[in-house]
């Protein structure tokens, strides 16, 4: 039957009701959608493992191995590729390809130049690069039908980029593996240095897995079931001077986190059997308009980032000193990690020895709770409680027994985070920054409600954000404000503890760095803070031994907060901008 045929049919001749109208939308949309499923060939091959191993060297370069275990069944394919698209400025150097047979090695030849349209026995036993979109596809013959185990390696130039205040990669391993990946694995090291947090820092995009430092680098290991769908972004973040890259940008590496953070992955696969009328209509509907309507929300994103990236300096606790009210706008603008209350309190319950670190053979963060719940208010000692449950009857939690008690109780932790953050909203309408409003979806019966900016939203995010640069230049700013006589910024009264005295220092610095650890910014903020009050008694006392305590409570809370986060979504599920690599992979 026609398509012409079917859609006259679901329109007919008659007058049609709205009832009718609906009917007929809906049919049309299912004929669409099964349209465009038979319009994709079914992969018959399959992808058993992936590993990946990544080793940076000092000019920013890295040589990458791969190793591919695969069957193929599909005999309408020549040969197998791997998608590395958009690259920025990045090469790929010295391709070789290794297959195992049985435990003879067989060495491919290297083309320089890949035929796409030879046949599969011209294109057996040799492989090559084949440039497409702003980069490579990397391609091998694969010759006979069945298992292969394949090793591919390469060097990719400029992988890591020098930024102002230190050096990041950012650098998407796959996506659209045809028909998915079984397990895929990916280890990170460098053969300069070891990976040590806060140094390095290591965030994952588009896919559940685990990251672990072992063994001097970093270990990312897939939970389960990578699916076509998924794509394995990674961010690596260095200190300066680990690393000297051979590019170098003008942005600052703050910006590129933010900028990580905010944005969207947004290759989309194209299909050359797309050729009919209403597959065209489905690709109108369906594709392109939610595309441009992505990059016109993605416009208006870097629009008000760039807004607050800029906001004034301002030394006041934001939203008038309200942690979960903060967290609440937050998750509204910013897609915050929606672990990052969860390490807050963390690091506030160590700070006020309500929680011990251990610092036995662990090997790993781990922590000792009270055997009662403290005096604590109502989300903070249910949250407690959670944690409690998690460690058992001894009240020691280590961090790889807190990812097996998420795994298995996941619904408890995200209806702790839905409870908490639908509290601080209506905290957010309390103070005015927001409005409920009720709207009528067009074809539905039942009213909505949603919330909306209020005209102080602005004042009160941007001195948020005015906040969080005052916490980010901490010490030029205190610097500057005490030379000109303690004026930091618009927004603030003072550089900070001018007027306090030795016993309230604590408080105040505490509640500074629960603040930026919010923020993302804890461990950066506890070593400026040390440069500018470095000789502090209460930062030097016998409990906290000065700094060493702060750096190691955020290092335990950051890891509890990345478990949480690795469960319930945050980075993970907000997207990733700017990403080079990845763009498909399979038979072809």
């Amino acid at each position: 039957m026609s398509y012409s045929i079917i859609l006259a049919r679901v329109a007919g001749t008659r007058k049609i009701t709205a009832p009718a109208f609906k009917r007929a939308g809906v049919c049309l949309i299912v004929i669409l959608m099964m349209t465009a499923l038979l319009a994709v060939p079914a992969s018959a091959n399959s992808i058993n493992t992936v590993e990946i191993r990544a080793t940076i060297h000092s000019d920013g370069s890295a040589t990458i191995k791969e190793v591919w275990d695969i069957h193929v069944t599909d005999d309408s394919n020549t040969e197998w590729y791997v998608a590395k698209h958009n690259l920025d400025n990045m090469d790929i150097l010295g391709l070789s390809v290794q297959e195992d047979k049985g435990g003879s090695v067989v060495t491919f030849e290297t083309l320089s130049e890949w035929k796409k349209n030879a046949s599969r026995v011209e294109k057996a036993g040799k492989c090559g690069l084949l440039r497409a979109n702003g980069g490579y596809e990397i391609c091998w013959g694969f010759g006979e039908l069945g298992h292969h185990k394949y090793t591919l390696t390469y060097t990719i130039t400029n992988i890591v980029k020098g930024y102002q205040g230190g050096d990041a990669m950012r650098f998407n391993f796959l996506s659209e593996p045809a028909g998915g990946v079984d397990s895929l694995n990916i280890y990170l090291s460098s053969d300069h240095f070891s990976f040590e947090h806060p140094a390095t820092r290591v965030w994952m995009f588009g896919y559940s897995a685990d990251s672990d430092f072992a063994d001097g680098g970093v270990a990312v290991l897939g939970n389960g079931r990578f699916m076509q769908s998924d794509y394995a972004a990674i961010l690596l973040a260095f200190d300066p001077g680990l690393l000297s890259p051979a590019e170098r940008r003008t942005e600052t590496l703050d910006e590129i986190i933010s900028l990580s953070m905010e944005g969207r992955l947004g290759d989309t696969p194209t299909n050359d059997s797309f050729d009919t009328v209403v597959e065209i209509i489905f690709i109108l509907c369906f594709l392109v308009l939610p595309v441009l309507l992505g990059i016109t929300i993605s416009r208006k994103r870097r629009k008000l980032f760039r807004m607050l990236r800029k906001a004034p300096y301002c030394q006041e606790l934001p939203f008038e000193g309200s942690i979960g009210a903060t967290y609440a706008r937050l998750c509204e603008i910013y897609n915050t990690n929606s672990g990052s209350i969860i390490g807050c309190f963390l690091l506030k319950w160590l700070q006020a020895g309500q929680v011990e670190m251990i610092n036995a053979d662990y090997g790993e963060p781990t922590i000792k709770l009270r055997a009662t719940t403290p005096d604590l208010p109502l989300f903070e000692a249910s949250l407690y409680r959670i944690f409690m449950e998690a460690a058992g009857h001894d009240m020691i939690l280590r961090n790889k027994d807190f990812k097996k008690w998420v795994r298995k109780n996941l619904n408890e932790i995200q209806r702790w985070l839905s409870e908490y953050l639908s509290f601080y909203k209506k905290e957010l309408i309390q103070m005015g920054v927001c409005e409920e409003v009720t709207i009528k979806r067009r074809f539905r019966k039942s009213e909505e409600t949603e919330l909306r900016d209020t005209p102080l939203a602005q004042d009160m995010t941007l001195r948020a954000f005015g906040f969080k640069r005052y916490l980010e230049d901490f010490t030029s700013v205190n610097e500057r404000g005490a030379q000109e006589g303690g004026q930091p910024g618009a927004g603030c009264s003072d550089w900070p503890f001018q007027s306090v005295n030795e016993s309230e220092v604590r408080e105040v610095w505490d509640q500074y760095l629960v603040f930026a650890q919010l923020f993302g910014i804890a461990d950066r903020v506890a070593t400026q803070f040390k440069e500018f009050y470095p000789n502090n008694d209460y930062l030097n006392d016998l409990r906290h031994t000065g700094y060493s305590f702060y750096l190691t409570s955020i290092m335990v809370s950051n890891s509890f907060m990345k478990t949480t986060q690795l469960f319930v979504g945050g980075f993970a599920g907000a997207g990733v901008g700017g990403f080079a690599g990845g763009g498909g992979a399979g038979g072809r």
